[in-house]
């Protein structure tokens, strides 16, 4: 119910101010259809807009922030993780490249003033302001030029994920007066889920039905292209050793989820839940020579370089027939790549690549994520 979700607002706004700043009686207006990490809602009598972001652990360790956007008031943190943030929000500064697909596709990259990581984007239109300058690099989470960002004029800072260890790098932000939110996109287990997240930022931004448009629109698309059926669905493999140690996801992480709107089944079907586990050789190995296709092959772009590295899989079914795809079609030579920055905003074209790849019967549309290992 409505007023329920907001019970514990307000408990945390009354306990985090010595004197309330205000009355409110906080309305639920947008709950996601697929993103469970945030909600959205109004003042009834001030008709300030509020955010609840949560964070994805459970019980006496997680975590919530709490916005409240006010054009009058200035930002600032009233602790337990209750903000006041001044809008509009014209000079944002970005902890990951998928926040900066999002605002690009919603038409605010203007206000996109610094970012981490910027060697790695290909996002076209913040690409050139960063090639002209007025797009800068910051730093990464443990060492951020805190007075470049001073600088350049910072209204917010978008970080990535709800981190129970940023607390170094949130006084930071506090010391110099910057507010910042938690944008938790990547904990989606859904590929809806995740980009659902672009009507959170439209929220920030100040136009919330600019990112419930896009979203409808993509939404629709990748809906009606889960809805195909097929009489037959080939095995899918994932993955290759990182690090010596091969991962599989869980039956109810994103890319399993892909795998299985796209028409196919995922082979791994052991780990039921949401995060990845290790696997030894041998196992991965069975596994490979059971499967009708192998995707996300790490950063391999050849056959060859794979079957030099992993020569025990070179004779398997799947290496044979070159039914060997990976997600690096789009990338950076410093190793950015657009399937985690602007896949999250596209998943209709990450399912229409799979479709392609899995059922070449009916569909022959050019790829665009995924290219064939040759």
């Amino acid at each position: 119910m409505k007023k329920a979700f907001f019970l514990f607002f307000i408990a945390i706004l009354w306990s985090s101010c010595s004197q309330p700043i205000e009355e409110m009686h906080p309305i639920e207006e947008y709950k996601p259809e697929w993103a469970e990490g945030f909600t959205l809602g109004h003042d009834s009598l001030s008709h300030k807009k509020i955010m609840v972001i949560k964070d994805h652990i459970e019980g006496e360790n997680s975590h919530k922030q709490i916005i409240i956007f006010d054009s009058i008031n200035q930002s600032k943190s009233l602790g337990n993780g209750l903000f006041v943030i001044h809008v509009p929000v014209k000079k944002v500064a970005l902890m990951s490249t998928s926040f900066a697909a999002m605002l690009s596709k919603t038409g605010f990259e203007n206000c996109i003033v610094g970012m981490s990581g910027t060697q790695f984007l290909l996002e076209p239109k913040v690409r050139e302001r960063i090639d002209n300058g007025e797009c800068v690099e910051i730093g990464n989470e443990s060492n951020l030029d805190l007075e470049k960002m001073k600088a350049i004029g910072t209204d917010l800072v978008l970080l990535n994920g709800m981190r129970t260890d940023n607390s170094r790098l949130e006084k930071k932000l506090q010391q110099i007066g910057i507010p910042y939110i938690y944008i938790g996109d990547y904990i989606e287990s859904t590929p809806l889920g995740k980009c659902e997240w672009v009507v959170a930022l439209s929220e920030i931004m100040g136009d919330r039905q600019k990112g419930i448009y896009l979203f409808s629109q993509i939404r629709d698309r990748y809906l009606q292209l889960k809805s195909i059926q097929f009489q037959n669905r080939p095995k899918v493999m994932v993955n290759t050793p990182y690090r010596d140690v091969w991962f599989m996801p869980g039956k109810k992480n994103y890319m399993a989820r892909l795998i299985e709107d796209a028409g196919a089944e995922y082979i791994f079907t052991e780990n039921t839940g949401l995060e990845s586990v290790p696997i030894s050789m041998e196992e991965a190995l069975r596994l490979t020579s059971e499967c009708d296709y192998w995707i996300n092959v790490g950063q391999y772009t050849s056959l060859k370089k794979l079957c030099e590295d992993m020569p025990l899989f070179c004779n398997l079914k799947v290496v044979r027939l070159r039914h060997i795809y990976n997600n690096n079609r789009l990338r950076t030579s410093l190793g950015g790549s657009a399937f985690w920055e602007s896949g999250c905003m596209e998943p209709d074209l990450i399912l229409q690549d799979l479709l392609t790849i899995f059922h070449p019967e009916i569909s022959s549309k050019e790829l665009k994520y995924y290219s064939c290992l040759e």
